[in-house]
């Protein structure tokens, strides 16, 4: 999966992640600030058949205390 931030001030930064093929909260520190846009792309997945569809059941967001 691609990880694309833009920041206020519309600069781009890209980042490689590779997702676990389990269930569970899997933890992602980015170090980002000032985010504007979040974009995820998922780019392939294991086992995915024809007709089938991949899902993410949820993203979650903190912010840095």
């Amino acid at each position: 999966m691609d990880l694309e931030v833009t920041a206020q001030d519309g600069t781009t930064h890209k980042k490689e992640l590779t997702l676990s093929d389990k269930p569970g909260d899997q933890t992602i520190p980015t170090g980002y600030s000032n985010v504007r846009k979040v974009r995820l792309v998922l780019r392939s997945a294991v086992g995915l058949l024809p007709g089938r569809h991949l899902a993410l059941a949820e993203v979650e967001f903190f912010q840095r205390g």
